[in-house]
């Protein structure tokens, strides 16, 4: 009898391609071994019963099922349907990006959990630029250290997703500024803080600049305005309120700690010129959640009254120093309120996570009077005479590095930690201080850092080392010695970051002296 053949067994692991095909698949990650040497997308199917839904109850708070349509079925967008390989790229974004970013203590936690993931599923725009974030977050787990994403040459498809699925993200928010003249959407400021997030991922620099820039731009009538005010209007999630102060205060610690952020900057100082600076009285019926998001609202307002007084002292603007003044005043009152409110509290709270919260309030209102107590003080003293406050804060600084959270969002963009450490560098001149914060500086920022958080540090310690060396006998760095970080190059291969320093103090010919600094990122353990 003639010997049967045995059909050939159908693979049922491996990608979908080589599964389509009936083919061995070798399972590499992220891209199999077939899907390489043809260039296609290799894509894992997730199994169908950890994928079926979408839990609406772990994003959700209670009470607002009867105010939102049940959520549809993951693959069944009422935009649009996902293929598969986007199905991947959704749930990158949803486990990782929006949970980890959600963690930050000042951050927008209903904003990434709620109010993104749920309007993706109605909006095009917004489904597009989750994809490529999603996208974008697999493509860095096979990048180079050594040159940003954006510059490096790629030969992984997950990152030509991303840039496709970015791209049209970006032609559908253009269609809704289009059909919404004069006016503000939930997709203009979602798509605002997901664009510029995409670019920070990425290191493009100038892209995060322009996106940040325009998008606060559009924003400008719009954010921070009192709940009284004639233009202020409810939108149907907290989550959009937050992401408004979180745009406007990230901006402001960016262009403080660096100036390569011309974009960001000009369109701060166009709100800060036209905003009122009114800060809100802690109240004690407040929870702990209203109590500390309040908070961080106040820190936003501060922040900008920072950047316009920076630009107003630095520019020589006399006009501007009894306003100035004057607003000065009532800030550092309400901050001194804050800061015993916040003390008062964690006297009383016995629930751990919450009294981390209120901590970080406390710890954060010392730090905001000081800061604002430090804009108005040409003679430096506030920074450079208060050691003992000033390793207060290195001290609570290290303990916050040391203590082995890691920070999903501090790796990508400026968060409360890096704002304060870098504050500390920069302006105080006390050897101890300046230099213990700078070891805190150099511990939160590593080799998986994006390239403007590397960027920024390298500036400081670029600043940090020229002023050093003119420290004299008596410990003290004289005031003709006192320089500002104005602007920053990188080469063409990224392995040399040249930084212009400015003086602080003119010469009696009223120009100021200027020095060159080239960094290597190696040299910080960067790459």
């Amino acid at each position: 009898m003639a010997k049967r053949t045995q059909p050939k067994a159908k693979a049922h692991a491996g990608c979908a391609r080589c599964r389509k095909s009936h083919v061995k698949c070798d399972e590499k990650k992220p891209t199999c071994g077939r899907c390489f040497r043809t260039d296609s997308q290799c894509v894992y199917l997730t199994p169908t019963r950890a994928t079926s839904r979408l839990d609406t109850r772990q994003i959700l708070p209670a009470g607002s099922a009867q105010s939102i349509p049940p959520r549809p079925h993951l693959l069944q967008f009422s935009c649009r349907m996902l293929e598969p390989g986007e199905v991947l790229y959704y749930d990158r974004f949803r486990d990782q990006v929006a949970r980890q970013m959600s963690f930050q203590a000042e951050g927008p936690v209903d904003f990434w959990l709620r109010s993104v993931l749920r309007e993706s599923t109605v909006d095009g725009c917004i489904l597009d630029a989750i994809l490529g974030i999603g996208a974008l977050a697999y493509a860095q787990d096979q990048a180079t250290v050594f040159r940003p994403l954006f510059l490096a040459p790629q030969s992984d498809a997950h990152y030509y997703q991303a840039l496709s699925h970015y791209n049209r993200a970006i032609v559908k928010l253009r269609g809704c500024i289009a059909g919404t003249p004069g006016g503000v959407s939930r997709t203009m400021i979602i798509a605002t803080v997901l664009f510029s997030f995409f670019e920070y991922m990425q290191g493009n620099t100038t892209g995060a600049d322009t996106l940040t820039g325009r998008g606060i731009m559009l924003l400008k009538d719009d954010v921070l305005l009192p709940d009284s005010s004639p233009r202020s209007t409810r939108t149907d999630d907290e989550g959009i309120e937050e992401a408004k102060y979180f745009l406007v205060r990230t901006a402001c610690w960016t262009v403080q700690q660096s100036p390569m952020y011309p974009c960001q900057r000009e369109s701060l100082l166009e709100i800060a010129n036209k905003h009122t600076f009114e800060f809100p009285s802690p109240n004690p019926r407040w929870g702990t959640k209203e109590f500390c998001s309040t908070f961080w609202r106040m820190v936003t307002v501060g922040s900008l009254w920072q950047v316009r007084a920076f630009d107003y002292l630095y520019n020589d603007n006399p006009t501007a120093t009894h306003m100035l003044e004057s607003e000065y005043a009532g800030m550092v009152r309400q901050v001194n309120a804050w800061e015993t409110a916040a003390g008062l509290r964690l006297g009383r709270e016995k629930d751990m996570e919450a009294y981390a919260m209120v901590a970080a309030v406390y710890l954060g209102a010392k730090f905001l009077a000081a800061a604002i107590q430090g804009t108005l003080d040409p003679a430096e003293t506030v920074w450079n005479t208060k050691k003992e406050l000033g390793l207060h804060f290195v001290g609570r600084y290290t303990y916050a590095a040391n203590s082995g959270i890691p920070s999903y969002a501090r790796a990508i963009i400026n968060d409360a930690l890096l704002a304060g450490v870098s504050r500390v560098v920069l302006s105080c001149r006390d050897r101890d201080v300046r230099h213990g914060a700078l070891g805190v500086w150099k511990q939160l920022v590593n080799r998986k850092s994006s390239w403007d958080i590397k960027s920024t540090l390298m500036g400081a310690c670029a600043l940090v080392s020229v002023e050093e060396a003119a420290r004299d006998e008596d410990g003290c760095i004289p005031h003709d010695a006192r320089y500002d970080w104005t602007s920053g190059t990188w080469n063409k291969d990224h392995t040399e970051f040249l930084v212009n320093l400015t003086a602080r103090y003119p010469e009696p010919d009223k120009r100021r002296r200027q020095k060159q600094v080239v960094m290597r990122p190696e040299d910080l353990g960067l790459v």
